[in-house]
């Protein structure tokens, strides 16, 4: 007696379409190729590249790594065809880090947009049209809540090195319709991946524009000029220790819960009923994250690997965050091991400031109009994902 095949309906459905879907598993509805063993010894700098996992981040192929290629001549000795990688293939990992962290995850897929990305490299997969599926729809499944969950179930070793099977990785459940409901599906989900991948773009040209406008400004190739267009005075070098004044931060685990942030170098740890300073601060890593600078303008708590600051009253708070955040702080590490910076190292850092307030306001006001900008970009890509993620949840079963 045959095995019973399990079948649902959607909750959410374009109108034209009705009738049950049915359940099955990623291995019976694809047709997967896995990566080639290709050598170290034969990687060039130019010539066919070579996909590794280490090239998929959490949504595509890495094109700001550092390529590596094998020479045409080799790649043509090796059946090349069978291990191009083309456009609509699934490519999935089978190696990797936990799968809660998603830009590095065993498991993680990518749906590939462009022709000659390259050959497919060992612990990677590629997963091929067969008839009567549609990739794009298939990959809808893929990356989900229920997908990550499945991979951590099958998962094997360690938090660094993390591996899953391709046995297990078949058994997948996914569900399937018909080819045109299918399509019809992954059109419309193509059109907000295309709308995501706009919005990420220009979150990220907008950020390449800050850095570029930044650095043109703190160079002072770059300068602002007063009320009535006269020149600004010349930008003065002072030692940090002179703009600010480093403070410890302290312990927060016999405070009681309550509104105000305990603050890490990692960001808001918990709430309490007490706060450590309630002024605008920048807040510097004493140990780990030392390279990533902090500013807040709301009373709170900071922990004992955070310094926190005290601004002195000539300094536009923010303008000298901009400043503090333009500083290479990896350079003035004083540690072998966890990353540290002591009060001394961080007071005699040098840095050129304009001594009139007023052009450290328009500097602050201009860069403030930026991130303005990149937060309501980056806002728009939180809820186009949101909606997608919602859709998700109900267009499959």
């Amino acid at each position: 007696m045959s095995k019973k095949i399990k079948k649902a309906i959607p909750e959410l459905r374009f109108s034209e379409f009705e009738g049950d879907w049915i359940y099955t598993t990623l291995g019976k509805v694809t047709k997967y190729t896995k990566g080639f063993a290709f050598k170290s010894e034969d990687y060039l700098e130019s010539g066919i590249r070579i996909i590794r996992a280490s090239d998929l981040n959490s949504q595509t192929i890495r094109q700001e790594n550092k390529n590596i290629y094998i020479p045409k001549q080799l790649a043509e000795n090796i059946k090349v065809k069978k291990y191009k990688i083309y456009r609509e293939n699934i490519i999935i990992t089978t190696v990797g880090s936990k799968p809660e962290l998603r830009a590095s995850a065993v498991g993680r897929g990518i749906y590939v947009t462009n022709e000659n990305e390259g050959l497919l490299n060992q612990n990677l997969l590629k997963f091929e049209n067969i008839k009567g599926v549609n990739n794009r729809f298939l990959f809808s499944q893929i990356n989900t809540n229920r997908y990550i969950a499945y991979i951590s179930s099958i998962q094997r070793g360690n938090a660094n090195q993390s591996n899953i099977t391709v046995e297990d990785l078949l058994n997948y459940q996914v569900s399937l319709t018909s080819l045109e409901e299918q399509e019809k599906i992954a059109s419309f989900l193509g059109a907000i991946d295309t709308r995501l991948t706009q919005l990420r773009r220009k979150h990220k040209l907008l950020q390449t524009y800050k850095r570029g406008v930044m650095q043109k400004i703190f160079s002072q190739e770059v300068r602002f000029k007063g009320a009535i267009g006269s020149a600004f005075p010349d930008w003065e070098r002072k030692k940090l220790g002179e703009l600010l004044t480093i403070r410890y931060g302290k312990d927060h685990k016999n405070l009681e819960d309550g509104d105000y942030p305990v603050l890490g170098t990692g960001g808001i740890i918990r709430y309490v009923n007490s706060y450590l300073y309630g002024e605008p601060s920048i807040l510097i890593g004493r140990k780990g994250t030392i390279d990533q600078p902090q500013f807040v303008t709301y009373p709170f708590w900071s922990v004992d690997t955070l310094f926190y600051s005290e601004i002195n009253p000539d300094m536009i708070p923010f303008f000298l965050f901009l400043v503090v955040q333009s500083i290479n702080w990896k350079k003035y590490n004083e540690a072998t091991g966890v990353p540290s910076l002591n009060t001394s190292s961080i007071n005699n850092v040098k840095v050129r400031i304009p001594p009139d307030k007023k052009e450290q306001e328009k500097i602050a006001d201009f860069l403030t109009a930026i991130n303005q900008k990149i937060e309501a970009v980056a806002r728009q890509i939180d809820r186009t994902e949101q909606f997608k993620k919602g859709l998700l949840q109900k267009m499959f079963v």
